[in-house]
């Protein structure tokens, strides 16, 4: 091993023959290359980092507003919920409107709408003539609906269609 040292044509022989400026450039460049993939690998991992934290503070922001979203959702719902009372007038209109209905040959579809003020969506499908007869016995007989808008639409070979909005009166007049 000592002559390996002492050789003056070995490689190592010839490095430390050169002057301390190339010795010093050349040991740089070694303990560069060793270090490199460890302080890139530390840079990825440190960026790596950076966006999981920014996505997770995304995500967490996009958690509270959604948080809001429900509990807005929430207690919107609590004062919309269906009181006994509203039932009681819902229950007997909605029978009222199906037995009308059918008496008069009529396809319908209702939705309830329920807020401060209930809102009766109503679609009747059949002749004028019936619809005509359909409304005058509902609103004869029931003080509690106020029409809010009446629309009539006659496709090309198809019977009438009637959207009537109603909206309800909680106390009966």
């Amino acid at each position: 091993m000592k002559a390996f040292f002492n050789d003056p044509f070995t490689p190592f022989s010839k490095w430390l023959s050169q002057p301390v400026y190339i010795q010093s450039l050349t040991f740089l460049l070694l303990l560069s290359a060793v270090i490199f993939r460890p302080v890139l690998d530390y840079i990825e991992a440190s960026e790596h980092f950076a966006e999981t934290e920014y996505e997770l503070a995304k995500k967490s922001l996009e958690f509270l507003y959604q948080q809001k979203i429900l509990t807005s959702l929430q207690q919107q719902s609590e004062s919309r919920k269906l009181s006994p009372e509203l039932a009681a007038q819902i229950i007997p209109l909605n029978k009222q409107i199906q037995r009308l209905a059918v008496r008069n040959g009529l396809s319908q579809h209702l939705r309830w709408e329920m807020g401060q003020q209930p809102i009766l969506h109503l679609q009747l499908i059949g002749h004028f003539e019936k619809t005509k007869t359909f409304l005058t016995a509902l609103l004869a007989s029931t003080s509690q609906l106020s029409v809010s808008r009446l629309q009539f639409m006659k496709p090309e070979d198809s019977p009438l269609q009637t959207e009537i909005i109603f909206q309800l009166e909680k106390e009966t007049k």
